[in-house]
């Protein structure tokens, strides 16, 4: 395979990857992983014309001097790459070929990209991705979740890292590691979650609660205080004992002291910016996403892995600024985060060689059982101790730990380090005899720890992802396959459907900013909220524990359009409906009309807030008809007439309904055994003449769960 084919492989692949796992209703890491061990496996060929592969990786890494496209003489037979000629002969069979590299001396050259992206060039390209992963999860906490969660995100981001830390480090020296020092190195790495993982299994879980923001907020936050462990753990394996005692209290202060004042002033001076109109629309986007990389390259000079606290910290800070919209910024950096996720797995599995894997033994798996059945529970639930989290919620949190991608990364940053370490100790001629024996042990040692990563992240992920949303249905956490109803709007027409939704058994909310709406609403039983549906603090208020979609149904046509846009980030685009908008004279007179809607028509084509209020203003009721062998779906327009408008379609048994929303886009087709909510008028049984319903009357198909809701982005709904 050819170096542009594996790039853009690399790219395909990973994107291919997150869409089967969305169709199949999987983590998309466990697919990510795979697809990167197998692209992986597939050679590459000559990076450059005439240059044999290895080669081009002396070129790349700067390890050797090239001439002529052939190495020195003297260097040639050390390096193994490229077969020795005879004395003044060239051999130009060897251009173009791709020769095998001894995959033992590093965990992380396969036979794949290893010759494309070389080592120098890959770990400073993975430390990027991060800190635009770590920045984006940063923009979705909000200071006002930590009214309520403050003390148990504490808890378990200060004593529950701590405790996994140490229990972590403890037992990868008896399961896994010969030293101390790599197993306390591990023990550290091993404190991280992360976003790329918990946020996706919070979408398609969607837990009541405060559970979830208390899983988000450790999610993020513990990215950087585990890549801080582990540069202590670092500078104690390389400087000794003696001189760590030292050194790791005032790294600790250049660690706060520089992410938190670079991440603060960057973000200060982008809402500065912003507010002000200094950078255009169109580059607002490009003018944060280089700030985020210069402040974690500037960050990361200053003090190593202080540049995860400086993102972090710029994303928390712009989170929760007024000076300007965040939105754009949001969307940009979680569509650039998928895409950097799927290449960064892919790439990172595709350099491992399985066979690492294979040689860590039954430790590495009783390891991973010590982490999910010991290590984790006992982190939540006395990081917890003292905070108001029902027992469930604890169960919950203890049964979700999976790790990602900044494990991977620290973990690859640290192995390369250490070996490039050892193999110079033991190459100099100053260094003791007990020093000597300590290297050799570290150096081996940190051949199975990206490796061990690699097999927690894969086992942890398949083991959370598999199991973690049974597990909060079973603690009654979670629905299973939410079809609650979010009405924008509170008419008397709406509560009416809304009335009736709600008597059948589903999760019915509204929101309307007419008191007088929202007072005979809650006297009828409703669960109203007072505020502006395109209020971000109102948005932010909604609970979406029960709730598959939102229907926007005020009157207003434009703030419908808004509302659906809006709400998109927690429904899913698919999961957004309005109606129809009324008819501008522009529209009658051959114009554009009324703007382009943003949600799903609802009900059929043409229906807009005026037919509905005209129906009901003369007595229309909403009206419940099962659907029989003898009485189907034509008898019903026979019955009901071409006024009658079709709402919703309930299939399933009664103990499980399944809630289908009537859509102009799709043929309306029920079945024998299926209800129809309907608003009928009160004349409709004295016309029994039949009359043909409007072209487009249909039904959205079976809702489906999906990771694009929530800033996070929680699964979406067909209807």
């Amino acid at each position: 395979m050819s170096p542009l084919l594996y790039l853009a492989g690399v790219v395909a692949v990973g994107v291919a990857a997150q869409w089967v796992a969305w169709r199949m209703r999987l983590p998309a890491i466990l697919l990510l992983l795979a697809a990167g061990f197998l692209f992986g496996r597939v050679p590459v060929g000559d990076p450059v014309e005439g240059v044999t592969e290895g080669a081009a990786e002396a070129v790349a890494a700067g390890d050797q001097e090239l001439v002529n496209g052939e190495l020195p003489e003297n260097e040639r037979g050390e390096t193994g790459l490229i077969e020795e000629p005879a004395p003044g002969e060239a051999d130009p069979g060897d251009a173009g070929q791709v020769e095998e590299t001894d995959s033992e001396d590093s965990p992380l050259q396969g036979p794949g990209g290893g010759a494309v992206i070389p080592e120098r060039l890959l770990t400073p390209a993975v430390a990027l991705a991060v800190a635009v992963i770590l920045f984006e999860g940063g923009l979705s906490l909000k200071f006002r979740e930590l009214r309520e969660i403050g003390s148990a995100a504490l808890g378990l981001c200060t004593a529950g890292a701590a405790i996994t830390g140490v229990l972590a480090a403890v037992a990868a020296k008896f399961l896994v590691f010969d030293t101390w020092e790599l197993a306390i190195l591990a023990g550290s790495i091993f404190t991280v979650t992360g976003p790329t993982v918990i946020v996706p299994l919070l979408r398609q879980i969607r837990p009541n609660g405060r559970v979830g923001a208390v899983a988000k907020w450790e999610g993020i936050v513990i990215d950087p205080v585990g890549a801080v462990l582990a540069v202590l753990a670092f500078e104690a394996v390389v400087l000794g004992h003696g001189s760590a005692t030292v050194v790791i209290p005032l790294t600790i202060a250049k660690v706060i002291l520089i992410g938190g004042v670079l991440g603060c002033g960057l973000a200060w001076a982008l809402s500065i910016l912003f507010q002000r109109h200094w950078v255009p629309d169109y580059l607002q986007n490009p003018v944060a996403l280089g700030a985020v990389l210069l402040g974690f390259a500037a960050s990361n000079v200053l003090q190593s892995e202080s540049g995860l606290v400086t993102v972090t910290v710029m994303g928390v800070w712009m989170a929760n600024q007024e000076r300007f919209s965040i939105e754009p910024l949001v969307e940009f950096k979680e569509n650039l985060g998928v895409l950097l996720i799927s290449v960064l797995f892919v790439v990172l599995a595709g350099q491992l060689e399985p066979q690492s894997i294979l040689d860590l033994g039954w430790g590495a798996a009783a390891f991973i059982a010590f982490l999910v059945l010991i290590v984790r529970p006992a982190a939540v639930f006395l990081g917890t101790l003292f905070t108001p989290l029902t027992l469930q919620e604890k169960s919950f949190l203890s049964w979700l730990a999976p790790r990602g991608i900044v494990a991977a990364a620290v973990a690859s940053v640290f192995a390369l380090e250490l070996r490039h370490d050892a193999e110079e100790a033991l190459h100099s001629t100053d260094t003791a005899p007990a020093e000597l024996v300590r290297w050799e042990g570290l150096l081996e040692d940190s051949e199975r720890l990206v490796p061990l990563t690699f097999l927690v992240i894969s086992a942890s992920v398949a083991l959370y992802g598999l199991t973690a949303a049974p597990v909060a249905r079973r603690l009654g956490l979670a629905v299973a396959n939410p079809q609650g109803v979010l009405f924008l709007g509170g008419s008397p027409v709406v509560r009416a459907i809304a009335v009736a939704l709600q008597e059948k058994g589903f999760v019915v909310r509204l929101i309307d900013s007419n008191r007088r709406n929202v007072s005979v609403a809650r006297l009828e039983g409703l669960d109203m909220i007072h505020g502006n549906v395109l209020s971000e603090k109102i948005t932010n208020r909604v609970e979406p524990a029960g709730l598959g979609r939102v229907l926007a149904m005020t009157p207003n046509d434009e703030v419908n359009s808004l509302a659906a846009q809006n709400f998109a980030h927690l429904f899913g685009r698919s999961g957004c409906y309005q109606l129809a908008p009324q008819p501008s004279n522009g529209a009658k007179d051959g114009g554009s009309g009324a703007e382009r809607p943003h949600g799903r028509p609802l009900f059929r084509e043409g229906v807009t807030y005026k037919t509905l209020e005209d129906l009901f203003d003369r007595g229309a009721t909403v009206k419940e008809t099962r659907i029989t062998e003898a009485f189907d779906y034509p008898a019903f327009l026979r019955m009901n007439g071409a006024e009658a408008v079709v709402l919703f379609r309930l299939t399933g048994p009664p103990d499980d309904r399944r809630l289908r929303v009537n859509v102009a886009e799709l043929k309306l087709e029920p079945a024998a055994g299926d209800t129809l909510l309907s608003l009928v008028p009160p004349d409709v049984a004295e016309d029994p003449k039949p009359k043909a319903m409007s072209a487009g009357t249909g039904l959205a198909g079976e809702l489906d769960d999906d990771d694009s809701r929530m800033d996070l982005k929680p699964p979406q709904l067909g209807g």
